[in-house]
């Protein structure tokens, strides 16, 4: 069955209930084809989050797209992902997604296939690590503080 089908019987089935968000557990893949009928279905992507799935060893990673889709109500939509894996970009189809896939690359270290933008936004340029991820000790690995006798910020490893 295509994902198409797969998609459009996962939501008509889901009718029924209106007021609760809907669940769509999808792969890497499948990405493209799933958020193309969102689109061109009129509806609109309202949240793109990632987060670590601490208890998953082959897929660590799952990135949650949240959609208003106009004629059911909320759809999300979990994609999950190993550390190595590249997930397709979505920010061709919703320019909003450009924002949030580059906050996920800049904290968890997921890299979106395709974007045009991938750069760091929230850490900065010389930080090696991602800080959302389990392996980032939650003090850091660099210590910044003020030298009064150069007048300058400092940087030295704990």
């Amino acid at each position: 069955m295509s994902i198409t089908k797969l998609f459009l019987t996962s939501v008509r089935t889901t009718l029924s209930n209106s007021l609760r968000p809907y669940h769509l557990v999808a792969k890497p893949q499948d990405v493209l084809d799933i958020y193309e009928i969102i689109r061109n279905h009129r509806s609109s992507l309202s949240f793109l989050m990632g987060f670590e799935n601490v208890t998953s060893q082959n897929s660590p990673f799952t990135i949650t797209g949240g959609v208003i889709m106009n004629w059911i109500g909320q759809y999300r939509i979990y994609i999950t992902c190993s550390v190595t894996e590249e997930i397709p970009t979505i920010s061709h189809l919703f320019p909003s997604a450009l924002f949030a896939e580059r906050e996920i690359f800049d904290l968890l270290g997921v890299i979106f296939q395709g974007s045009p933008d991938l750069r760091r936004i929230l850490t900065d340029y010389g930080f090696k690590q991602h800080p959302l991820r389990k392996i980032v000790p939650s003090i850091g690995w660099v210590e910044t503080i003020y030298s009064p006798s150069s007048s300058s910020l400092i940087s030295r490893p704990f």
